[in-house]
């Protein structure tokens, strides 16, 4: 797997962007991350596999919301998982892996058999603070595949 640290700066101002890094802000107080389908409101907002992650401010509400999209490998045993979302040195860090879902859930027994397409996920993260936003946020993806050389 490649990793891939996607940075940008963001405006302080509330609008969609890309990731960055450098932050000042709050603490967490609520995370969630889900899996969109690919003709929902959610899946239409994220990008295309590869590309830097959409970010969502909403300050009024203390909300951060990431869309992105990754391949992930199997179709059917494959998916992207939430890794970690924390505030290190005022910057909200946010780390999208892949998780191995077995027959029982993620990582419990393994599926019989997988199949051997390269699937892409698109998800989205959301992220509420105690206080106010960070200024800024760093995404990191590991894929299974980074389609840039």
């Amino acid at each position: 797997m490649q990793r891939r640290a996607l940075l940008a700066a963001l405006a302080t101002l509330p609008a969609a962007t890309v990731a960055g890094c450098g932050a000042r802000g709050g603490q967490i107080s609520d995370r969630s991350f889900r899996i969109c389908d690919f003709d929902s409101d959610c899946g239409r907002r994220a990008p295309d596999p590869g590309g830097d992650p959409v970010i969502e401010r909403r300050p009024e509400s203390r909300e951060i919301t990431i869309y992105g999209a990754m391949y992930v490998g199997s179709g059917s045993c494959d998916r992207a998982v939430l890794e970690s979302a924390r505030v290190v040195d005022d910057a909200l860090v946010v780390h999208v892996g892949v998780g191995r879902q077995g027959m029982f859930g993620f990582g419990a027994v393994p599926s019989p058999g997988c199949t051997a397409d390269m699937s892409v996920d698109r998800y989205r993260v959301r992220v509420r603070f105690r206080s106010s936003l960070p200024a800024s946020v760093c995404v990191v993806e590991d894929a299974a595949w980074d389609p840039e050389p």
